[in-house]
């Protein structure tokens, strides 16, 4: 199965009903036939609808490129079936022209640089970051980096918003995440 660096999956997997329910310590998730030692983006959950099931449901959350690899299970320290071959891809290149309404501001404007995405940008050690003249933006009382969105997986928007600007703020700047960049570039004027 193909997929796309940060996506998430969710693997049903329903072994012998005529064993016993399992619990925790029978039930083990394997990558390329060896055990899999960090579950910080992995969350095993037994089905608890009824008493009886077996059912497991595995999630893979913020997939990376190391997270490739042939995935299965094993029940009682013996190997079983294999689940899947995941296969994890770079995203594609992004790039997004932010447009203004102008190309000049004067002393002490407020400027506000909007980026917007159909899906949250989501990776595990990375954090989107806006940038000016290559040096990233820390957000300040005047330097407001904001994301918003409505829903987890929805529409979001993320925006830097540049209160009384001046001089040292024109300049070029980028918003930059993985794939996705952003550019736009602006000048600051005497009123």
């Amino acid at each position: 199965m193909r997929f796309i660096l940060g996506d998430s999956l969710t693997i049903e997997v329903s072994p012998d009903n005529s064993l016993e329910p399992l619990s925790p310590n029978q039930f083990r998730l394997l990558k390329n036939h060896r055990p899999i030692t960090d579950y910080s983006h992995i969350k095993l959950e037994r089905d608890t609808s009824s008493l009886n099931s077996n059912r497991w449901v595995i999630h893979l959350t913020d997939v990376d490129l190391i997270d490739s690899g042939v995935y299965s299970i094993e029940i009682n320290n013996q190997p079983q079936q294999d689940l899947l071959d995941l296969f994890v891809k770079k995203r594609p290149i992004q790039r997004q022209l932010i447009t203004l309404p102008k190309d000049e501001f004067y002393l002490h404007e407020t400027i506000t640089l909007e980026c917007n995405f159909e899906r949250p940008i989501k990776t595990k050690k990375l954090q989107p970051t806006w940038f000016k003249n290559g040096r990233p933006i820390q957000s300040s009382n005047r330097h407001l980096v904001n994301i918003e969105s409505q829903t987890t997986d929805g529409p979001t928007k993320y925006s830097l918003t540049v209160k009384n600007v001046d001089f040292t703020d024109e300049g070029i700047s980028l918003f930059v995440f993985l794939n996705f960049f952003s550019i736009v570039s602006f000048f600051v004027r005497y009123l």
